[in-house]
């Protein structure tokens, strides 16, 4: 297995990702602020159904789920499991639009990993 890391900061807002390959497949963490954390699952693959379960008071959900579809639609064949779990402490509204465009630029930058590697080279 590989992995990879990618981070990104600004201001007080800091995400880590992590890419971990596993044959054909991938697991990738999405975390940050200043209290990482699980706070939604995504699982699916090209093809299938996406499936995302978020736990109980977090709201992660909604960008798992843009995420998931985000490496859908990038070309990406294999099944994949994504968690997110970001926390920013008094969080401002342009702090949350911060997140998201940084946790999009990250998963930009993974599916152009996912890209560059063929079949077995994960």
């Amino acid at each position: 297995m590989q992995v990879t890391h990618y981070s990104a900061a600004v201001g007080r807002v800091a995400l880590e990702a992590a890419l971990v390959c596993a044959g054909d497949d991938a697991v990738i963490v999405l975390a940050g602020g200043s209290s990482p954390h699980i706070g939604a699952v995504a699982a699916g693959g090209a093809g299938d159904a996406l499936c995302v379960t978020a736990f109980l008071g977090h709201r992660e959900a909604e960008l798992s789920a843009e995420l998931s579809a985000m490496l859908q639609k990038s070309g990406f064949t294999g099944r994949f499991a994504l968690t997110c779990g970001i926390h920013v402490d008094s969080i401002t509204k342009e702090e949350i639009e911060l997140v998201l465009d940084m946790s999009r630029e990250l998963l930009g930058q993974i599916a152009g990993t996912l890209a560059s590697f063929s079949g077995g080279d994960r």
